[in-house]
């Protein structure tokens, strides 16, 4: 991870001084933290570093062919959802932990090995991901409850990779191929 001026040009710098192979940057809310995913000696993990502080926190770790993806902070900057398999072929599991304590908890798996691309609903109470149970992947929603189910969103005759839903609730966009296609939630049926 590097820095550089925006205005008045100036080098890079090298924010985190590690042999870490380092993917998947995702901004808190706030711009003061950079969640990131670091792989190094075997372990790979889910970092946090602080800008004002310069110091980096790690906050989930695996080894062997495990990999924790696709940070996404929730809107109150409390707590990161990401993706992680245990095992190449496994499904992705969905995992939301807090900040402050590193706790984690498991919220929901998918089916196959698709990018779930999971992120908070805009008010902190839900999350959005891809998954691909049967012959169409689609986009759900998983409210942060006991016991809750995804509920499927999209009703649509080919696949939705990589579903997002904007911080507002009212628009979807999603990858289809090299093609990205937006629309207004509500109205994705068919297409």
């Amino acid at each position: 991870v590097w820095e550089q001026p925006l205005s008045g040009g100036g080098a890079a710098r090298r924010l985190i001084e590690s042999g870490a192979f380092i993917r998947d940057p995702a901004y808190s809310p706030d711009g003061r933290r950079l969640a990131f995913v670091a792989s190094e000696h075997g372990r790979r993990e889910l970092r946090v570093y602080d800008f004002g502080t310069r110091a980096s926190q790690t906050l989930f770790a695996v080894g062997g062919a495990s990999w924790p993806l696709h940070p996404a902070w929730s809107p109150d900057g409390s707590r990161i959802v990401f993706q992680h398999t245990q095992m190449l072929g496994a499904p992705f599991r969905i995992v939301v932990v807090t900040v402050a304590d590193g706790t984690t908890q498991e919220v929901a798996q998918t089916v196959g090995s698709w990018v779930a691309r999971p992120h908070f609903a805009g008010d902190g109470r839900a999350i959005y991901f891809t998954n691909r149970p049967g012959r169409i992947a689609g986009l759900y929603r998983l409210a942060l409850e006991p016991n809750a189910t995804p509920e499927l969103l999209t009703d649509l005759t080919r696949h939705v990779h990589e579903g997002l839903v904007s911080r507002d609730g009212q628009w979807m966009a999603y990858r289809r191929n090299s093609e990205i296609w937006v629309a207004p939630m509500g109205t994705a049926s068919a297409g």
